[in-house]
This record gives structure tokens, C-alpha cells and sequence, in this order.
């Protein structure tokens, strides 16, 4: 019979696998986030500071935008997209690496930046005004780093109470596993008895 039928083998191996280190999120998720921080970003800073295109000229070939009005339609489409990837990515990494603190709040601070230019944007065109220049540059500094700071506990506290509910649930779940494998081993000795 082999080690790791035994009782002593799978005990082994649970060990073995308790100590594995946790492996880090695909390059495909980093790739993600990296693009849709970026789109974020420069509609962030076309909606808040203002932002001047101009005619450019690539390897000898001039490049000019005729509807400089429908880039930030472009940048929200684009940040739509890529934050469907960061979420579909997020899902495919290991169980593990999600359930670390440190993975759930770097998903929640990036997931911050998206929403953040993405209402701006939204509420710039719906009212038909400059969020900055309608407001002192005192008070918008003051109103951002309070709503981050506010988001940023939020999630903080969620993530910290949704981890150990979490942590809970996949204890129960190995040891119901390790019961069930358990039982398969015993009746499979008793079936070759």
C-alpha cells in the first residue's frame, strides 16, 4: 500500500500542503490591473486638471484626432473593459492568494481609482460642470483624501471580518474533506477485506 493511503501519509501530506508557499496571481491579472490603474488615470486627469491633444507626428506619419470630445468615451469604455478583466482574473487566481489580506485590499484600492474618475467623469457631464473649478482646491484635496480615507476603512474592516467568516469556512470545508477521504479509505479496507 502506499504512503499516502495510510493515515500517517495523508497526515504527511496535509502538513506538506499547509507549509507550500501560496502562489501569487497570474501575470494576466497584474497586466489588468496595470491597464485599467492607466485608463483610469488619464481619464481622471482629463476630467480634473483638463488634458490638450494635439496633432503628433509617428515614425514620419502625422496623427491628428478629429473628436477630441470622444476620448473620455473611449477612456470609460476602456475602463469598463478592464475592470471585467481585473474581476475575471481575480476569480481564476488560487483560492489562497484571495483569501490573503494584503490581496483583498490591494484589489480594493485599485477598484477605488476606476470608480472614482468613472463617477467623476459621470457627474462632470450630467451636471454640465468642472468639479475643480467649481470647488477651492483646499476643499476638493480635503473631500478626496476623506472619501479614500472613508472607502479605505470600509473595505479595511470588510475585508478583515470577511476573512476570518472565510478562514471559518475553509477550515470546516478541509475537515469535512479529510473526513470524507477518511471514510472512502475505510471502506475501501473494507471492501479488500
Amino acid at each position: 500500500m502506499s504512503e499516502i493511503h495510510t493515515k500517517e501519509g495523508h497526515l504527511k501530506a496535509q502538513e506538506e500542503k499547509k507549509f507550500k508557499p501560496i502562489s501569487p496571481f497570474n501575470e494576466h491579472y497584474y497586466k489588468s490591473r496595470n491597464s485599467l490603474l492607466l485608463f483610469s488615470g488619464i481619464l481622471l486627469a482629463w476630467e480634473l486638471i483638463g488634458v490638450n491633444v494635439e496633432s503628433a507626428e509617428t515614425s514620419g506619419i502625422k496623427v491628428s484626432i478629429k473628436e477630441v470630445d470622444a476620448i473620455p468615451y473611449v477612456l470609460f469604455i476602456l475602463i469598463v473593459y478592464f475592470l471585467y478583466r481585473v474581476i475575471i482574473e481575480w476569480y481564476q487566481s488560487p483560492y489562497e492568494r484571495r483569501l490573503l489580506k494584503q490581496s483583498r485590499i490591494d484589489l480594493g484600492v485599485t477598484l477605488i481609482i476606476p470608480f472614482s474618475s468613472m463617477a467623476t467623469y459621470s457627474i462632470q457631464r450630467w451636471l454640465d460642470l468642472s468639479i475643480f473649478n467649481s470647488i477651492q482646491t483646499n476643499n476638493i484635496i480635503l473631500i478626496i483624501a476623506s472619501i479614500f480615507s472613508i472607502v479605505v476603512l470600509y473595505k479595511i474592516l470588510r475585508l478583515f471580518f470577511q476573512n476570518a467568516k472565510e478562514k471559518t469556512r475553509l477550515e470546516a470545508h478541509n475537515k469535512s474533506r479529510a473526513e470524507m477521504m477518511e471514510k472512502i479509505k475505510d471502506e475501501g479496507k473494507s471492501q479488500h477485506e
